[in-house]
């Protein structure tokens, strides 16, 4: 027998965040929930990804636990263990080392292969339109009420709930902040609806970084013994650092080389924000580096250049029955490695609120407004951490400044400061805060 549903639900975006909402809706047998996916199918770009032990959790609890795991790095056992080793390596003099202990693993994965388990199991009961890039959305009046949704290929959908998903350039962000602004500037607030509109177009972090992914066979025979085979490492330099890690069994090496303008932080980047590169584009730059960063650069066979670009904190995630998820709500810097984490996170909480049987299409906005309430400050201090990760990382920090010598007592002091500007990644968990959020959500339904 068909159950009849309580909500219909449009999520723009087929990404991490926009899938993982997805899933989550898929518990509810009253709700329907669609994917709409800009692209002709699903080419997700990128290299690694990993996940804390919080948003991991949320895939135990989505039931994709075994079918992760077959794609995921080797993973060692819950406890404490070295997640990354931090080495200064802008010198060919003897290098100071720290070892970033956390409690729990990060988990690795191949961005691509994680986001094809999610699909397989999303399409068991939900359908993903591909070719769907959204112009923009309109409230319909009575009776019917409904978000009318308009494609760029002119074609319509509609629905109760409207969720962006849809990454840093979200059309949804756009639409959204756009109707708010004008309506703030018809009341008088000019200089209000002015602040919304800036946070419509992202702004430039001042980052760069070149992204490859680097067969781990090729590594091992020109460096039988480097510690990126095995170890996630960060090679940490004034105003750069690299990363790389081990992913896929062992068979691939993420590396990513990030080179640091913090004075030209939100500004104008000029140029392609993703473009191919060459090594030539980093040789020079790491010229000086240690033997160890040399010989991951020599292997690479194809590199990509992306100019990282972030979200201005904005004042709300939500209007009526419009949210917004992930990078469409707060794309921040990879410093903490917690951008698809806290995607995830945001469409965990969401659609277990929504899935609530106290929301209904005349209730969800209350049910949305719980949702900013909780996750958007959670959100925009981890973009925060983030950021200043990125400083440490670079010795750009003041106190970082402190750090920019060899002696092993510095590097120590660095470490301790990025494990305490970190450590919410895996000593918190986001159980308090779903539990919270459905509280709220029983006590005001019960109103």
């Amino acid at each position: 027998m068909q159950v009849e549903k309580r909500l219909r639900v449009a999520i723009c975006g087929a990404g991490i965040g926009g899938l993982t909402c997805a899933l989550g809706l898929s518990r509810y047998p009253d709700i329907e929930a669609t994917v709409y996916e800009s692209s002709a199918s699903l080419t997700e770009i990128g290299a690694g990804i990993g996940l804390w032990p919080r948003p991991w959790k949320v895939m135990r609890q989505l039931g994709l636990e075994q079918e992760l795991l077959k794609v995921a790095q080797r993973i060692p056992p819950d406890g404490p263990v070295a997640t990354f080793e931090l080495r200064r390596s802008d010198t060919r003099q003897n290098q100071s080392t720290y070892r970033l202990v956390t409690e729990g693993p990060l988990k690795t994965f191949h961005r691509a292969a994680f986001q094809q388990v999610l699909v397989q199991k999303f399409v068991k009961t939900g359908e993903i339109q591909y070719s769907k890039r959204l112009k923009g959305y309109r409230y319909l009046e009575a009776p019917s009420r409904k978000i009318e949704l308009v494609f760029e290929d002119g074609s319509l959908a509609f629905c109760d709930i409207l969720i962006g998903a849809d990454g840093v350039r979200s059309a949804v962000r756009t639409t959204m902040l756009t109707a708010e602004a004008r309506l703030l500037a018809s009341n008088g607030h000019s200089s209000e609806a002015n602040e919304l509109l800036g946070c419509i177009r992202p702004s430039w972090s001042g980052q760069i970084v070149y992204r490859a992914v680097i067969p781990a066979e090729a590594l091992r025979k020109r460096s039988p013994h480097h510690e990126s085979i095995r170890q996630a490492t960060m090679y940490l330099g004034k105003d750069s650092f690299i990363i790389a890690y081990p992913m896929a069994q062992n068979t691939l090496i993420n590396f990513g080389a990030f080179v640091m303008r913090h004075d030209l932080e939100d500004t104008e980047y000029a140029g392609p924000w993703v473009e191919k590169a060459t090594k030539d584009d980093i040789s020079a730059h790491f010229a000086a580096w240690r033997q160890e960063v040399q010989d991951l650069i020599d292997c690479i066979d194809a590199l990509s250049k992306w100019a990282i670009h972030y979200v201005r904190p904005l004042s709300s995630y939500v209007t009526s029955r419009v949210a917004l998820l992930g990078d469409a709500a707060h794309a921040m810097t990879p410093h903490q490695g917690s951008g698809a984490g806290q995607a995830i996170e945001d469409a965990f909480l969401l659609s277990s609120l929504l899935g609530s049987s106290y929301t209904t299409r005349a209730t969800a906005s209350e049910a949305l407004r719980i949702y900013d309430n909780i996750r958007r400050p959670f959100s925009q201090d981890v973009a925060r951490r983030s950021r200043l990760n990125g400083r440490y990382l670079t010795f750009a920090g003041l106190e970082a400044e402190r750090c920019h010598d060899d002696e092993e007592l510095e590097i120590t002091k660095l470490g301790e400061m990025i494990a305490r500007n970190w450590e919410w990644a895996w000593v918190s968990s986001l159980d308090d805060a779903v539990d919270h959020a459905l509280t709220t959500l029983s006590e005001t339904g019960r109103k």
